[in-house]
């Protein structure tokens, strides 16, 4: 279809555009990257995401089996070393890294892991659900004027390291 494309349109760039090119030119490669869930196309990156995020799962279950109190802390942990560090897992064949990058997002997947279960971390949100929207609200109040009024911002090339733990605040700068 790409190839067809770049054809009809008489412009070779077509292919590199979602990063499609190595399929055509070098498809040993790119399938077998494919199977390794390193090649990453543009516009389906969020599946090489999702199934490493399945393949997860039963190691996440096995942790807050054993101790239940150890699985949040260990998540967020690996989700600051990710942020503080840029730990990536890199993307083959070719020079990029992940673009949805599972080491990070495990921590929401883990998040949405816990807030199910009826005990915990689950439970304690469920019979205080009026509270935390209270102590949000300030939170959510915050981000809209910060929106609203971007020059009350920092810089983002002016916060201190690790910077992409600051970066949500300027998305649109």
């Amino acid at each position: 279809m790409l190839a067809a494309a770049a054809v009809l349109l008489e412009n070779p760039l077509v292919l590199e555009w979602h990063n499609a090119a190595a399929v055509f030119y070098d498809p040993v490669k790119a399938h077998i990257g494919l199977m390794l869930l390193t090649y990453q196309l543009g516009y389906f990156d969020i599946l090489p995401l999702y199934v490493v995020l399945m393949m997860m799962a039963p190691l996440i279950v096995i942790v807050h089996r054993m101790a239940p109190s150890f699985l949040f802390p260990l998540s967020f942990g690996v989700y600051l070393i990710v942020l503080s560090f840029r730990v990536s897992l890199p993307a083959w064949p070719g020079e990029d890294q992940w673009f949805f990058n599972p080491l990070a997002w495990q921590f929401v997947f883990v998040l949405g892991f816990l807030m199910a279960r009826e005990r915990g971390l689950g439970g304690f949100v469920r019979r205080h659900i009026w509270r935390i929207r209270i102590v949000a609200l300030p939170i959510l109040l915050l981000f809209l004027v910060g929106k609203l009024y971007p020059s009350l911002l920092p810089d983002p090339t002016k916060v201190p390291e690790p910077k992409l733990l600051f970066l949500f605040f300027n998305l649109n700068r």
